[in-house]
């Protein structure tokens, strides 16, 4: 108990007196500010006053020049460099499909939210996980009839899920 009280001690005193060589000077006073210094103006020279001058006929007013545009950057395509594109190897020789186009939204029954906010869910259920948010007035396809207050649908975006009946309409918003 007493080395380590004396070792403690000890310390504590090699602190101190660390602390009072190196930092004896006080740092303080390095950032002081400066006592502010008088400085005297000169007086003012009186100044002669103008003589008048005869009113001259007024010019007539010329339109001031456009200001110049600044100009936009036009955007640029990113380029990445890399060999040409090739068909894999179980594509060789079969000629590219044309994609078929997506049915139009006339075409097809339609459903809109009503909600200001409607959550997808993967199942037909309140407790199931949420797919997707759907904002109000949203048009949706609907994939099956009306079940149990569920609707099948697919959003915009692809997503399939079950929305809430109730909170749809086949009438837009």
């Amino acid at each position: 108990m007493f080395r380590l009280s004396f070792l403690l001690l000890a310390t504590m005193a090699g602190i101190y007196a660390a602390m009072m060589l190196l930092g004896g000077e006080d740092l303080r006073a390095e950032r002081s500010v400066p006592e502010p210094v008088a400085v005297r103006l000169p007086e003012p020279t009186p100044q002669p006053e103008p003589t008048p001058q005869p009113e001259a006929a007024p010019q007539p007013q010329q339109a001031a020049e456009p200001l110049p545009q600044p100009q936009q950057t036009p955007e640029q395509a990113p380029r990445f460099p890399g060999p040409a594109l090739e068909a894999s190897p179980e594509f060789a020789g079969r000629a590219p499909q044309a994609d078929t186009p997506a049915p139009a939204a006339s075409d097809s029954p339609a459903l809109w939210v009503t909600a200001s906010r409607l959550n997808m869910r993967s199942a037909p259920n309140g407790s199931a996980s949420v797919v997707t948010g759907l904002d109000g007035g949203t048009r949706l396809e609907p994939l099956a009839p009306a079940q149990d207050g569920w609707v099948n649908v697919r959003a915009p975006g692809g997503q399939t899920g079950y929305v809430s009946a109730q909170f749809v309409s086949d009438q837009p918003q």
